[in-house]
């Protein structure tokens, strides 16, 4: 954020006047958010994709998946299909879930809504 959009915000006043000596200067000039901040900023936002994030490592311990026997772009696929499986806690969710992985199970919520609890 440029200096002068500062300029344009603060009232037209000697007070707010942004003189180069003045400290208000230099406080303003501190949020303008230097290129390192946005560099900062820019490497820090890409670790939250999966696909072009420099620590696959880190990202595959936090969701348990081995790394073996597979390419770089194998497991940035693996991972973000993970990460972005949704259906919560649903007994049909649950239950594709745990016949995926090869269990022949049934889930079933254990609460009956045709039941009255006493």
């Amino acid at each position: 954020m440029p200096i002068n959009l500062w300029k344009i915000a603060l009232p037209q006043s000697r007070a707010f006047s942004l003189i180069i000596t003045k400290t208000m200067r230099l406080f303003y000039q501190g949020l303008s958010y230097p290129q390192y901040y946005r560099d900062l900023f820019d490497t820090t936002y890409k670790q939250l994709d999966p696909q072009v994030t420099d620590n696959l490592v880190r990202w595959e311990e936090q969701f348990y998946l081995p790394s073996s026997g597979l390419t770089e772009q194998q497991r940035r696929d693996r991972l973000e299909a993970t990460w972005k499986m949704t259906g919560g806690q649903s007994p049909g969710y649950l239950q594709s879930i745990l016949r995926g992985y090869g269990f022949d199970v049934y889930v079933h919520d254990w609460w009956m809504p045709d039941e009255q609890i006493l």
